[in-house]
């Protein structure tokens, strides 16, 4: 019974790896979104967008233990969110929110795993 248990517990750092690896090009798609949304302020279709990658990686992270990443991700969503539900106009306050909140995000992604340069 305990080889099971240690090759399951083996199992699951191993995709919680996997999955570490991948953060770098997660969070690079969302700053890809955030610029295309600031370049096209006024367009709900980059929101969206944006929306989609913060709320995906909000659930994943929390899903693989990554519970900071995860918090913060939840954050950007809901200003995200606030913006497309309420058509609250972007507000300079609003941009520089999100914007500090994406490079506490690309924190605590380089702490949590090596970033490639």
């Amino acid at each position: 019974m305990e080889n099971k248990n240690e090759k399951l517990l083996l199992q699951i750092a191993e995709i919680r790896s996997s999955y570490a690896a991948c953060l770098p090009e997660k969070v690079n798609d969302i700053h890809d979104a955030w610029n295309h949304v600031l370049a096209n302020k006024g367009q709900i279709e980059p929101l969206e967008q944006l929306h989609r990658f913060t709320h995906s990686l909000k659930g994943s992270a929390g899903t693989f233990g990554f519970k900071d990443i995860s918090d913060l991700a939840r954050l950007i969503d809901d200003h995200v969110k606030a913006f497309i539900d309420d058509g609250q106009a972007q507000g300079q306050q609003s941009e520089s929110e999100i914007s500090d909140l994406l490079n506490q995000l690309v924190a605590s992604i380089e702490a949590s795993v090596e970033m490639p340069e």
